[in-house]
């Protein structure tokens, strides 16, 4: 899965659900992770927006550390959204494209009022 930062990899449990396993480019920081973590946690608990669901570990820890070629990294593991990621539209200047992005967006907006040291 293409990602900004992260590398990211889709997988499915023995029952078809599919999660997204964030590996952490090794020069993030906890705090942004966590601050990342925050927000949708919080926009779960307060909005109705269809976002990826952090999901904890077995210890319920949502960020993991491990070392791969001398650098670390953090893990974490999120729902998977269906949909088809912005970077994938065949037309991102359509009209009723934009109309939902900028409403979703808002909504966004509207329900994170919250602060985070990671920001």
């Amino acid at each position: 899965m293409s990602s900004e930062r992260d590398q990211n990899f889709l997988f499915k449990d023995k029952n078809e659900t599919r999660f997204v396993l964030k590996v952490s480019n090794s020069k993030e920081s906890f705090e942004v992770l966590d601050c990342q973590n925050k927000g949708l946690e919080h926009l779960e608990s307060n909005t109705n927006l269809n976002i990826p669901k952090v999901i904890p570990d077995k210890n319920n820890q949502r960020i993991n550390q491990v070392e791969a070629n001398k650098n670390k990294h953090f893990l974490r593991v999120v729902s998977y959204v269906e949909g088809i990621p912005w970077a994938m539209q065949t037309n991102q200047r359509a009209e009723s494209l934009i109309q939902n992005m900028g409403a979703f967006l808002g909504l966004l907006g509207k329900g994170l009022g919250a602060s985070h040291k990671g920001l």
